[in-house]
């Protein structure tokens, strides 16, 4: 839990300066990452089940 809080306080100071369109396309960057990387745990787990062949 720690280590969260550690991230967002770091996450929360490089936004600080930041312009309000440049926290608008960190944030969008960040969430689309975070969005690629659950994409890829599912696809990976579907392989790993053989769940493919039934699309």
């Amino acid at each position: 839990m720690a280590y969260l809080k550690k991230l967002w306080q770091g996450w929360r100071a490089r936004t600080a300066h930041m312009e309000d369109f440049e926290n608008f396309l960190y944030t969008i960057t960040t969430v689309l990452l975070g969005l690629l990387v659950i994409r890829m745990l599912v696809a990976w787990y579907m392989g790993r089940c053989n769940l493919f062949l039934g699309i």
